[in-house]
């Protein structure tokens, strides 16, 4: 996982997430596409799974990428144009 300097390497951290698209932004005169693929999972069953591990799932499945996407549409917003792809994490059950 990349982790923007003087960040805590937080997917949730939006002011590290925000600096870091800036960078790409600055370095690359716009942002015009985020492949948003972070995701964690943890084994076992639901009912028996740890609040801190159901906390993380949360964190990092759902807001950060609410933050990776808010963080680059502002910038695609601004060059009217881009395009966000979701990978989502799939988990079968048996």
């Amino acid at each position: 996982m990349f982790t923007p300097s003087g960040s805590t390497g937080s997917p949730v951290d939006s002011a590290a997430v925000s600096q870091f698209v800036a960078g790409v932004a600055d370095r690359w005169d716009s942002v015009g596409a985020l492949v948003n693929n972070a995701g964690v999972s943890h084994d076992g069953l639901l009912a028996l799974m740890r609040a801190d591990a159901i906390e993380q799932m949360i964190a990092v499945n759902l807001t950060g990428t609410i933050v990776r996407s808010q963080s680059c549409t502002k910038w695609m917003i601004h060059a009217n144009r881009g395009a966000i792809v979701k990978e989502g994490l799939q988990k079968s059950f048996s």
